[in-house]
């Protein structure tokens, strides 16, 4: 008989416990199987230590008492449930008082100190669970004689493992009106499943239904737990989770009773407890946040949990002291874009801490702006707030907000390469305490600006992420060993995908080859710009009327067969498909409609989802009007049985969850983050869901391997920035000679001035021009191709230094004034250069035709990502480099065609509404713009504020390619959208200058 047996496991466990200050409970003495709870115990640490309370409960019981309050608090746990009871307490007769005291956040208060203190933890062994049996529970933890967990133990040695538990757990355990212990939040709220390597928990006993999610720390980025050195693998639940001070915080601080409506009967909810991960990244900031200021980076794959790890983080931060017993922070701001975060923050908050006022959101316009309401939460010392990052840019412009001398923490969901730019500059701006210089001279001024944009010493950042870019690694990475940026805490999708939370979408994964034959029609041979030559050949191709109708029958015929007829998730599995373009989206909506109609096909129905209007062939097609309902309607649509198929084009490729999701038929270039995110859509559980699909048209597998590979388990870049890069830019746009240093001068001296005069803003305008005159002399038109390839070229370097140098400025204390002169300058300088068709394609429809197109199956199978190789470190791009003048090469069209039709692919980037919230942040965090609105004409103003707006929608073509196509190509577009978003930034301007009461305007 092996001595590494069940009860040598068991025995270690509670011998640990009772070591840690844990009583021994008796099954015998101690506890009420009827009951469910120890009433020895209970009533001792009631009359112990609220000894005025119990007097008063004596005084309306007598001598029943004893009977009495117990009869009581069974009652209340059965109404309210008992997480409420635990977390609020017990309301008798006018007589208030805690069956668990938890740690108060400061010491200020000693008889709180002393009741947390005389709280009894317990543990039992060998726990009778229903009075009708004489089974039992292998081990039961208590606080004060009320029960908070089960544990079912196995060991391997002896045969049995954790599944072995499960299964225990679900066949043996099921609840009824008699098991109060084992009933859904009557007793205990969590139930563990352990052997020596491994632990899984619920929060619900439901039979065959019970969900039991793993409970382990990870291995090296992989699920399961390490080898101890000295202990069982397990070993960190008695020597970490249930000791008191861990146990009590989860109990205060972690678990949420989630209800979809906040009316339901918490016996409709369900209990969140916490994974490992959850809780480790949890502790580790809020233990870390005690020590001092900084940034953290927390690699979270998707299925993480994401929402509620932030929850959690925002709360505890929130409430957070230092050893001086004075709050660490006076607010936490949670910066997201997603607007289903506003409600799940607040409830799961709300759940914990239920005092009114705690979580302001602000992510929705009403009678206040965005940016009013901002101001009024900061002013109010509003503990959690949750926004969006544009709102701080008009934030800047708001007078009589005061923050000096204030902490914050911000936690930003999501953080890309945005938390890098203008925007995250305005925030820093707004909430930073930087040293700024006294002095009144210019250089004081400049390097006050610096300063406010740079790192601050009261913000500390707390990034979630799944796929961390090269900035956001370098903006809140921590430091490794080696000196090089890794995540502070990393909850990898290796792991998530071994632990079940995820599905691994490259498992099967089929891509398709297709082949086209594309002639001229002319019989000239044009010479054309060669790279945008093969972009339009490409869009021409990929929107002839035959490959959209070949690649619909394919889908059509695929969806059928493999997904419907093999009856995948029980018959309700969907699909989407990922298109280039919203023309093509439209394109593709409409082959589908007709070819189901054609083969009288009725189990499939589509929805397509795009942005504003398409006109295509003399008719305009909206989302609304083809879906036949609102655009706000189409998820919930889409999630009924009605629909199968969502054609998109940018729209739903991220952040969409849709665990029906089971097939995605890509018909666009995927790469990097995009790849990861657009296919990642698939990867959402469902209990009926075993396994996902992806048709891929476009990309061939090596580009998604390299695309996934670096977020499989820890992200890694292979350069750091280096600061002095901005130098090697500054110089290739200084190459050019049309920049003068006078001007740099004389336009920062009159920029950085605390209040302009009267006609500063003319001069400054004058400044400007005199350079977007000498770039006009030598680059326009009539200088030929040549010369507007390094106009272009002018555009870009500038582009890439403002980028480059917002970064390096926000990244390090980098304080150069000479540079931030130049910075200004060149910011302002580029929106005001002329704008001629930059980056527009050539339209060679009238010289080509598509001759021949087939579509065949090229592979198909799992794309491993599991395959022991290193993942490449992610190239950063702002690690270095300076300018350049590319020039395109002209060539034959023949030669085009050929080269084409040898290698075809190209990125086409979609529309979509961002650039207008861009325009919004930017303009009004523009102080010049702003004091331009407020002291010109609107006619006058017409040309400034067009021009800013045009150069940003320039700024963002790639992202924004069709919206870019549409408002350039088509004047009375561009002007409608323009004149409607003019007149909203005007009058918010008039409304800040009204109520500022005219300190700012221009000085006679």
């Amino acid at each position: 008989m092996t001595r590494l047996n069940e009860a040598a496991y068991e025995r270690t466990l509670c011998e640990s416990l009772v070591d840690s200050g844990y009583d021994k409970l008796s099954p015998a003495k101690d506890w009420d199987v009827d009951l469910a709870l120890c009433p020895k115990v209970l009533l001792s640490y009631i009359q112990d230590s609220q000894p005025d309370e119990w007097t008063k409960l004596c005084g309306h019981y007598g001598a029943q008492v004893e009977g009495k309050v117990i009869a009581e608090i069974v009652s209340q746990i059965k109404k309210e449930g008992m997480l409420h009871i635990l977390r609020n307490g017990i309301r008798d007769r006018g007589v208030s008082y805690k069956l668990v005291q938890f740690a108060p956040p400061t010491n200020l208060n000693e008889d709180v100190a002393k009741r947390y203190e005389r709280n009894r933890m317990g543990v039992m062994q060998q726990v009778r669970f229903d009075p009708k049996t004489n089974q039992t529970i292998d081990v039961v933890l208590f606080v004060n004689g009320l029960p908070l967990a089960t544990i079912e133990l196995k060991n391997a040695y002896t045969g049995q493992t954790a599944t072995n538990a499960i299964k225990q757990y679900m066949k043996d355990r099921k609840p009824n009106a008699k098991t109060a212990l084992i009933a859904f939040n009557q007793r205990a709220l969590v139930h563990f499943a352990a052997d020596t390597a491994e632990c899984y928990m619920t929060t619900k006993l439901d039979g065959e239904k019970t969900y039991f999610l793993p409970f382990n720390q990870g291995n090296k980025g992989r699920k399961g737990n390490p080898v101890d050195d000295d202990n069982y693998s397990t070993s960190y639940l008695w020597e970490k989770i249930w000791q008191k001070d861990v146990w009590l915080n989860i109990l205060q601080n972690f678990i949420i009773l989630e209800k979809e409506e906040k009316t339901d009967p918490w016996q409709k909810g369900r209990l969140i407890f916490p994974r490992y991960h959850q809780w480790r990244c949890v502790r580790k900031l809020v233990r870390e946040s005690a020590k001092g200021h900084r940034n953290y980076l927390n690699q979270h794959s998707a299925g993480s949990g994401k929402t509620n790890t932030i929850s959690w983080s925002a709360h505890q931060l929130s409430t957070l002291h230092g050893p001086d017993n004075k709050a660490i922070f006076d607010g936490v701001i949670v910066i997201s874009d997603r607007t289903n975060l506003d409600d799940q923050l607040q409830a799961a908050v709300q759940n914990i801490d239920r005092k009114k006022g705690v979580v302001e959101c602000i992510t929705r316009g009403d009678d206040k702006s965005k940016s009013e309401k901002l101001r009024d939460a900061l002013k109010n010392n509003t503990r959690i707030i949750v926004t969006t990052l544009q709102t701080f840019g008009a934030l800047l412009n708001s007078r009589g907000l005061s923050l000096e001398g204030k902490n914050y923490a911000i936690i930003v969901d999501e953080a890309h390469s945005s938390q890098s730019g203008k925007a995250a500059g305005a925030l820093r701006k707004t909430l930073g305490d930087a040293e700024m210089s006294d002095g009144d001279e210019l250089e004081d001024w400049v390097t006050n600006q610096i300063k406010a944009r740079g790192p601050q010493s009261n913000l500390s950042f707390y990034a979630f992420t799944a796929t961390p870019k090269p900035k956001t690694l370098e903006m809140f990475g921590n430091l490794d060993a080696n000196g090089e940026p890794a995540p502070f805490t990393l909850y990898s999708m290796r792991q998530a995908i071994e632990e079940g939370f995820i599905l691994d979408v490259l498992k099967n994964y089929v891509s398709y080859k297709e082949l086209y034959e594309i002639v001229k029609k002319t019989p000239d041979d044009p010479e054309h710009n060669k790279s945008k030559s093969k972009k339009q050949i490409a869009r021409f191709a990929s929107l002839h009327e035959a490959a959209v109708d070949q690649k619909v029958a394919i889908i059509v015929e695929h969806f059928r067969e493999q997904v419907l007829a093999k009856g995948k998730i029980k018959g309700k599995a969907k699909a989407m498909v990922v298109t280039r373009s919203r023309l093509h989206a439209v394109r593709y909506h409409l082959a589908f409609q007709k070819y189901l109609d054609e083969q009288g096909y009725s189990d499939m129905k589509t929805l397509v989802a795009f942005s504003g209007t398409v006109d295509d062939q003399d008719e305009s097609y909206t989302e609304s009007g083809l879906n036949g309902f609102e655009d706000s309607k189409t998820p919930d649509r889409f999630d009924t049985g009605e629909y199968q198929v969502l054609v998109v084009a940018e729209k739903y490729q991220t952040g969409f969850d849709q665990p029906l999701l089971h097939t995605m038929y890509v018909d666009k270039v995927l790469t990097g983050i995009a790849a990861v995110q657009t296919l990642s859509r698939l990867n959402r559980c469902h209990p009926d869901k075993k396994d996902t699909c992806v048709v891929d048209f476009v990309n061939d597998r090596d580009t998604i391997y390299k695309s996934f590979k670096p977020y499989f388990e820890t992200t890694s870049i292979a350069e750091v920035t280096n600061p002095n890069h901005v130098y090697a830019q500054q110089t290739s746009i200084l190459e050019y000679g049309l920049i003068r240093d006078q001007d740099i001068e004389g336009f920062a001296e009159l920029f950085f001035k605390p209040k302009l005069n009267k006609g500063d803003t003319g001069r400054m305008d004058s400044l400007i021009q005199a350079t977007s005159k000498r770039w006009d002399d030598s680059y326009n038109p009539a200088r030929g191709d040549d010369a507007l390839e390094e106009g272009q070229a002018f555009k870009d370097n500038i582009r890439s230094f403002l980028k480059l140098y917002e970064f390096v400025t926000q990244l390090t204390p980098f304080v150069d004034v000479d540079l931030e002169k130049f910075y200004v300058f060149v910011k302002h300088l580029l929106p005001a250069l002329p704008f001629y068709g930059e980056g527009e394609n050539e339209d060679l429809s009238n010289e080509i035709e598509l001759a021949q197109y087939r579509a065949d199956i090229a592979e198909s199978g799992h794309i491993l990502l599991d395959d022991e190789q290193e993942a490449e470190p992610l190239p950063n791009p702002t690690a270095g480099g300076r300018g350049s003048k590319p020039g395109e090469l002209l060539a034959p069209l023949s030669q085009i065609i050929q080269e084409f039709n040898e290698k075809f692919g190209l990125n086409f980037k979609e529309s979509d509404i961002r650039w207008m919230e861009d325009v919004e942040a930017e303009t009004e965090a523009d102080d010049v713009l702003v004091e331009q609105a407020r002291n010109s004409d609107p006619n006058a103003f017409k040309s400034v504020y067009d021009d800013k707006a045009l150069d940003l929608l320039i700024d963002r073509r790639e992202r924004d390619e069709d919206l870019f196509n549409v408002l350039v190509g088509n004047d009375q577009a561009r002007g409608f959208l323009f004149d409607r978003m003019r007149d909203a930034f005007l009058k918010r301007v008039i409304a800040d200058a009204a109520k500022s009461m005219g300190t700012h305007s221009d000085q006679p």
